[in-house]
Parts: structure tokens; C-alpha cells; sequence
């Protein structure tokens, strides 16, 4: 039997041609007619030739169809031209609907004013773009204002409760002793409300900026950052004050960081730090002191508002150390706002956040270098301080109980360099931190022990049961003030000069006025009244 042999296909030359290149779809005609389509579009050379009519129809089993570039770029244009109708059409049917509302004129016969749309924000003089490609995750798109009905939502009431050691309730103390002294008629029970221990009210929700999405405005751009000159000043700025107070970021981690995101042209960064870089450029533009204080307040809220944007989407994703590090200082920068209110639920999202990484576990943090670990426990006690100070001003019970608490104290920065800035305030910042840290803890006590955990019952101490407890408060406090050093002793205002000038005692410290003091005031006056 003789063998076969097999020739493959030569060229003119007799060269053996090139394989053929596989086409990822072929017409309809080659295909019925199992012939070779070159896959020329938009009609193949058999087609051509033969003069048939050249369709491209993909069937239901092609999953190797190629989709080339210059597709995807038409598709991509035109997505962002059905967007932009999209957007006009927005603002008309808003432009349109707040036309529809009047308000009554002062005088008889002048025109009614229109609601005009509000005015986009301006962007900053010489800012920077963030390249947003590099994010770890896609920009949030922008709401709006109105749906496919032309609804027009309006803002939402809450209720709102606040305990036995919160303001309102040490204010109706006050001034239900000043009634008395004036021999004033007392207020019915009725109104009174168990002694004014409790008190609901109804107020309207800030509409603006709100705790997570993105403003409506259409010129708003949570990616935009001021110069670098006036960024890296806010940063120093924060770091100068707040960041000394409450040394829970890492400040020698924080501005490598920044180096690098600067380094790749503002381009490659975690957006939950992008949230963070901005909280803390809030804060340090708030306390600058170069400008009005109008302007600083709109300049910090336009910070704040950015990081908001950009801290929503990774805060609901999941947490991380970023995200409650923002959550800290976003609490804190909204203590100083008329939208203080919005603090309790910011803190809320820090506590769970806190739980959710470990922060509250030594054994959670055995796998971290000693750097990650004192990182994390700072931020734990942060979590504590607002927590504490919270608890007592809104008079609610406190997110994390004093058994939770088994963390211990803070200790210096293992890394940092004598070179760096803040190298010698690092010991009076964290003795500052830890008797700060003691004295919350000693308010959770107070709380607990004289206000039940301001749980809102009725059933109260006795005056022969609140004065052991406040002797015992006190004994805690005068062993709390004997802890402190040299440092931190506390000054009386009786030993500060009378021109205000602090004496050389005082110079380049961390001093507590009176700060034990204030707690134990407060003890005794609730018990008084």
C-alpha cells in the first residue's frame, strides 16, 4: 500500500502561503455556503465577486465574537451624548417646576419672584484634576433632583430623643430652678415630661450636604483639588492642632502617602484616602486664621462636601481604617457646624466600622506590624472620646460599653524620626491622648452610675443614693489628677496672669484648665437640681 502524501497550499512562487487568518464572524452567504469569507466589511471579496447580498448576523451559539475598538469608542459617544440630553433635560423640567412655584409678593401688584435653580459651584482658581481612571473604584453618578414624574421631594422630618444628661434636659433643670425662685406656677405633668428627662422634638433634616451621595449641583467635582501649595498647608495646619490633640493618624504614614499620589501626577490613589485627604484639608482650612471667617467656613464646607461624595461609596462597600478615620473626623469637623445633629449618626458608622476591622481585639491586631497596631488602637480610643462626649451631650445610651474597652493605653510612634516636626511634641500629645482617654472613660462612669446609662427610665436615684456616688466620682477624679505629669498638671485660673499672658510654667505645654474640675461641677449641679 502505497503512502499518501499531503501537500499544503503554495503560493505564486511556490512558497507554501501563510495561514489563513481566522475570522471571528462570517456573512451569512459563506456560511450557508460553507465557503471562506475574508470577513471584509461591509461586503466580503466572495460576495463581490459573485454579486450576492453580504449580511453579518451573529447566531446564538458565537461566543469569539471580537468587538474592535472603534465600536466600543462609537458606543461609548454616544452614551455620553444620551447623558448629556439627559442632564439638560434635568435641569429644564427643574428649571421648569420651581418657575411653577411662586411665593406671595410684599406689595399688591408687583410680580411674583421665581425659585431659580441654584448656581453650580465654582471650581477653585488653579486647581487639580484627579484622574479618575486610577481610583479603586468608579466615581459616583449624580442624582437628580426629579424623576420620570416630575416629583419634587421636599425635606424629610425626624424625631429626635434626648436623655437625662444631655443640654436640653440640663436646661429645663435650669430653668425650671429659676421658675421656682421667681415662685413661678410649675409646669402641668403633662408638659413636663418625667421631670424633663425626656424630651422628643421634630426638626427638619438639613438638606444639605447630605451624610453620603453627591450634591446635585451640576458643577460639582468631588475629584477637584486646590493647589499644591495651599493643600500641603491645610495638611500642616491640621497636623499643627487637631492632629496633636487627637494623634490618631499617623502623620509621617499620612504625607508619604501624599508624596506618592503626588508623584503619579495626582493620578493613583485609594479613594477612601482621597475621602480622608479632604476631611483633613476641611479641618486645617477651618482653623486657618490668613482670611475671613465667612470664607474659611464656605471653603472648609466645600471640602467636606467632596470628601463626603468620595467616602460614600467605599463606607458602604465595606469598612476600613481610611473610612473610620473619616468617619472621626468628620464627626469632629460637624461639632463646630450648625449641623451638629448629624454627628450622633457619623459616629454610628465609625463604631461599626471599628467593630467590623477589629479595632476593639488585641488578638485582631497581633498580625500587624507595631506601626499598624498603634495606628489602630489610637483610632479605637477615638472611637471612645466621641463616643463619651456624645453619650453626655445628646443624652443617649453609649455605642461602646465600658467592658468593650480592654485596649491598652498609647504609646509613642515606633518610627518616627528625630528629624521630623513633631518629633518633640510626640510624648505631650500622647500623654494628652491617654488623660483625655481616662477622663471620657470617667464621664461613661458618671453616666452609668447617676443617669442609667440614659436609657430614659424613670426610676431615678435617691438623694441618699447620689451623694456616695458623687464621692466617689470625686475620689476617682482626684486620683485621674494625680496621674497627670508635670506637663499636664492642671493650672487654676487663679495662677494666670491678669494681662492673659500664660507664665513660663505654661510655655510650649498641653494644658487641661480646670479639667477635671468641669466634670465634677457638672456632677454636682445635676445632683443640686
Amino acid at each position: 500500500m502505497s503512502s499518501t502524501t499531503i501537500v499544503g497550499e503554495t503560493g505564486n512562487d511556490g512558497e507554501p502561503a501563510s495561514k489563513r487568518r481566522r475570522v471571528a464572524l462570517a456573512c451569512n452567504a459563506c456560511r450557508i455556503r460553507k465557503s471562506r469569507c475574508n470577513g471584509v466589511r461591509p461586503k466580503c471579496s466572495l460576495c463581490t465577486n459573485l454579486g450576492f447580498d453580504c449580511q453579518y448576523e451573529p447566531t446564538e451559539s458565537s461566543t469569539n465574537v471580537i468587538v474592535k475598538k472603534e465600536y466600543v469608542s462609537d458606543v461609548d459617544t454616544r452614551l455620553k451624548v444620551v447623558e448629556d440630553l439627559l442632564r439638560r433635560h434635568d435641569d429644564l423640567l427643574r428649571g421648569h417646576l420651581s418657575s411653577c412655584h411662586t411665593e406671595p409678593s410684599s406689595q399688591s401688584g408687583s410680580s411674583p419672584v421665581k425659585h431659580l435653580p441654584p448656581r453650580p459651584s465654582m471650581p477653585m482658581r488653579d486647581s487639580i484634576q484627579v484622574d479618575v481612571s486610577e481610583l479603586e473604584q468608579d466615581h459616583a453618578t449624580e442624582e437628580t433632583l426629579t424623576d420620570g414624574m416630575a416629583l419634587s421631594f421636599v425635606d424629610e422630618m425626624n424625631t429626635a430623643f434626648f436623655g437625662p444628661s444631655s443640654n436640653i434636659a440640663f436646661t429645663r433643670h435650669i430653668l425650671r430652678a429659676m421658675a421656682r425662685s421667681i415662685n413661678q406656677p410649675k409646669p402641668p405633668p403633662t408638659q413636663r415630661a418625667s421631670g424633663g428627662i425626656l424630651d422628643y422634638s421634630r426638626a427638619p433634616s438639613p438638606s444639605s450636604p447630605d451624610l453620603v451621595g453627591v450634591p446635585a449641583s451640576s458643577g460639582f467635582n468631588m475629584y477637584e483639588l486646590p493647589p499644591v501649595a495651599e493643600m500641603e498647608e491645610y495638611i500642616s495646619i491640621y497636623f499643627r492642632n487637631t492632629g496633636i490633640l487627637f494623634p490618631f493618624i499617623h502623620e509621617p504614614s499620612f504625607v508619604r502617602t501624599y508624596n506618592e499620589f503626588k508623584a503619579s501626577s495626582f493620578t493613583r490613589i485609594r479613594q477612601a484616602w482621597l475621602g480622608l485627604l479632604n476631611i483633613v484639608m476641611a479641618m486645617g482650612s477651618a482653623l486657618g486664621t490668613a482670611e475671613d471667617a465667612v470664607v474659611r467656613g464656605e471653603r472648609a464646607n466645600r471640602f467636606y462636601t467632596r470628601a463626603v461624595a468620595l467616602a460614600a461609596k467605599p463606607s458602604v462597600r465595606g469598612p476600613s481604617l481610611d473610612i473610620v478615620q473619616y468617619l472621626l473626623l468628620a464627626s469632629q469637623y460637624l461639632q463646630g457646624t450648625p449641623r451638629s445633629s448629624q454627628t450622633w449618626t457619623l459616629h454610628g458608622l465609625a463604631v461599626k466600622g471599628a467593630f467590623a476591622i477589629g479595632l476593639h481585639s488585641n488578638q485582631a491586631s497581633q498580625r500587624f506590624t507595631a506601626l499598624e497596631n498603634e495606628i489602630r488602637k489610637r483610632t479605637w480610643f477615638g472611637c471612645i472620646l466621641l463616643d463619651r462626649v456624645l453619650s453626655m451631650t445628646f443624652g443617649r445610651p453609649p455605642s461602646i460599653p465600658e467592658e468593650f474597652i480592654r485596649t491598652p493605653p498609647a504609646e509613642p510612634w515606633p518610627d518616627l524620626s528625630p528629624s521630623f516636626p513633631v518629633a518633640d511634641l510626640q510624648q505631650p500629645s500622647m500623654n494628652f491622648f491617654n488623660a483625655s482617654v481616662a477622663l471620657h472613660r470617667l464621664i461613661g462612669l458618671a453616666i452609668s452610675r447617676l443617669y442609667d446609662q440614659n436609657l430614659g427610665y424613670e426610676a431615678l436615684l435617691s438623694e441618699a443614693e447620689i451623694i456616695p456616688c458623687i464621692i466617689q466620682m470625686d475620689q476617682e477624679l482626684e486620683r485621674w489628677r494625680c496621674t497627670l505629669g508635670e506637663e499636664l498638671a492642671i493650672v487654676w485660673s487663679s495662677e494666670i496672669p491678669a494681662t492673659g499672658t500664660p507664665n513660663d510654667r505654661t510655655l510650649g505645654r498641653f494644658v487641661n484648665l480646670i479639667g477635671g474640675r468641669v466634670l465634677q461641677d457638672s456632677i454636682t449641679r445635676y445632683a443640686a437640681l
